[in-house]
């Protein structure tokens, strides 16, 4: 079974058993190259969202390379110098990709290498916008770590990672708002905090692996399992989206309860 199916039912069940509602997907990317989806300059990558942000692939700044062993199933492989050259995925704008004041949350993986200034993902900037959301690897020429920006209408917020993070190995990373407090996650551990008030509203494009303007901060790394939620995440959701199936007996315990556990390891031998 996919793993991304498996996760998806372990969420499910998480959510159920925790008796809360689960955060809306507003944007949904596994990069499977499935049909609909055509992986060259023109072509599509299917939002799988329900809300049909879907990306397109343009000649300039370039199509990135699909590799067809991600973290989970495909991925994209960036191959950008920070500055003038590189690839990107472009969304249009929609107004299901502005959080305005609530919360919100980006997850996704990414495999890293040595970055110059490399933007993940991106919602608005100074040329698009007063307020916007990005997530950088490398924010400071070559450090390699990971970067929130939320700039708001109010308090904004920056966490830089702890460490650095070249080593060509997948990485898990949440960056998200709760409440009062932008939250930046690393591999299933909480690596930062700030604090945040105002919202961000714009009518920028959103981009993966560029700025938002696909003229600079091209990225040096691959991507898989790009999301964007309408809502928070929680310490036990973060960490079963993190975790292989099945997960440590604790955070599964955790998550969903002793029974659901029994449940899980019941369906890893069929």
């Amino acid at each position: 079974m996919k793993r991304t199916v498996v996760l998806g039912t372990v969420l499910a069940a998480a959510w159920a058993v925790a008796g809360n509602a689960a955060p809306t997907s507003v944007l949904t990317f596994h990069f499977d190259n499935v049909a609909g989806e055509n992986y060259t300059a023109g072509g599509t990558v299917l939002d799988s969202s329900g809300q049909g942000n879907n990306g397109y692939l343009l000649a300039t700044p370039g199509v990135p390379t699909w590799l067809a062993a991600g973290q989970s199933g495909g991925a994209f492989d960036f191959t950008g110098n920070g500055t003038t050259s590189g690839q990107s995925i472009l969304v249009p704008h929609s107004t299901s990709l502005n959080p305005g004041s609530g919360d919100f949350a980006i997850a996704l993986w990414i495999r890293t290498d040595h970055e110059y200034d490399g933007d993940i993902l991106r919602k608005g900037s100074t040329g698009t916008g007063s307020t916007w959301y990005k997530l950088e690897h490398s924010p400071s020429p070559w450090n390699d770590r990971m970067s929130l920006n939320f700039n708001t209408t109010g308090t904004d917020a920056t966490i830089n990672s702890q460490q650095a993070y070249n080593d060509s190995q997948w990485h898990f990373v949440v960056a998200q708002r709760k409440g009062s407090q932008a939250q930046l996650w690393i591999d299933g551990a909480l690596d930062g905090t700030a604090p945040v008030s105002g919202s961000i509203s714009n009518t920028a494009n959103l981009a993966l692996g560029s700025k938002d303007t696909l003229d600079d901060d091209f990225l040096n790394s691959a991507l898989d399992e790009v999301r964007i939620y309408g809502g928070a995440l929680t310490a036990e959701e973060i960490q079963a989206m993190y975790y292989p199936i099945p997960a440590p007996a604790s955070v599964l315990l955790a998550v969903l309860g002793a029974s659901s556990v029994g449940y899980l390891r019941r369906r890893k031998t069929l």
